[in-house]
């Protein structure tokens, strides 16, 4: 896993990278992958993350 993981992370950017890692199917159930809501939500909080940091993104909450 740790490989895939790795790997997805030097190849990929931005929304794309959310969505390779939503593909790790021992992370995520593969109806989530599926799911434009969720995907959605999980790409502009892996957004506000890398534009924000995470200290701020958590104090917003």
């Amino acid at each position: 896993m740790l490989a895939e993981f790795q790997k997805i992370n030097a190849q990929y950017q931005g929304a794309d990278r959310v969505k390779a890692l939503l593909g790790l199917s021992g992370i995520f159930a593969d109806d989530l992958p599926q799911n434009a809501d969720f995907v959605g939500a999980v790409t502009a909080a892996y957004q506000q993350l890398c534009e924000r940091g995470a200290r701020e993104c958590v104090a917003a909450l």
